[in-house]
């Protein structure tokens, strides 16, 4: 994996081997395509430049580090469109640090001026799954895969808000087959 932005970074790493893309905010059509091409995944942080642009000036960033992270923050959606089109796979991932950890489930939401619900929702499993190459194990519900399950209030294929406020959202957490948090129905919270 490459944390790289510009379309020549993210060119070289891909022709290099590199299967992930950190990032690649500034990524252009051709880029995408050679991505494609050599089977490369993008995986966007978002929610990255959406806290750091909350958070930025009582970090101390000056207003040219604001100003630069404000035209990166525009070109991620922008790159994500690009990406989409020309057929990259797409998966979710994080680059946040202490306390704006706390921001990951944003990433859902910012996601979805591009791509649905349920686009979004296969960049955080089967998509991950085959970056890892873990099909079968990761990111799908099938016979001998780990047990990590969620259970959420309403349709995520319609509607990501359950996930961006997973502490009401989130009814059952389970990880290799050990329940986490049990608030359906009938259930006590304890695992």
């Amino acid at each position: 994996m490459a944390h790289a932005y510009s379309p020549r970074a993210v060119t070289r790493a891909v022709q290099a081997g590199v299967r992930s893309i950190e990032h690649g905010n500034l990524i252009d059509e051709a880029t995408a395509r050679l991505m494609k091409s050599r089977g490369a995944f993008l995986v966007p942080t978002l929610s990255t430049y959406a806290a750091l642009a909350a958070q930025g000036s009582g970090l101390g960033w000056s207003p040219a580090m604001l100003e630069k992270l404000a035209v990166v923050q525009r070109r991620g959606t922008e790159s994500l469109a690009i990406a989409r089109a020309e057929g990259v796979p797409i998966v979710l991932g994080s680059d946040l640090l202490g306390q704006m950890h706390a921001n990951q489930s944003g990433e859902f939401n910012l996601r979805l001026g591009v791509m649905s619900p349920e686009e979004v929702l296969q960049s955080a499993t089967i998509e991950a799954a085959r970056l890892l190459r873990l099909e079968g194990s990761l990111g799908e519900l099938v016979p001998g895969a780990w047990a990590d399950l969620l259970v959420v209030e309403g349709d995520p294929t319609r509607d990501l808000s359950m996930l961006t406020e997973p502490q009401h959202g989130l009814r059952l957490i389970m990880k290799a087959g050990r329940v986490y948090r049990n608030t359906l129905p009938g259930a006590s919270d304890s695992p």
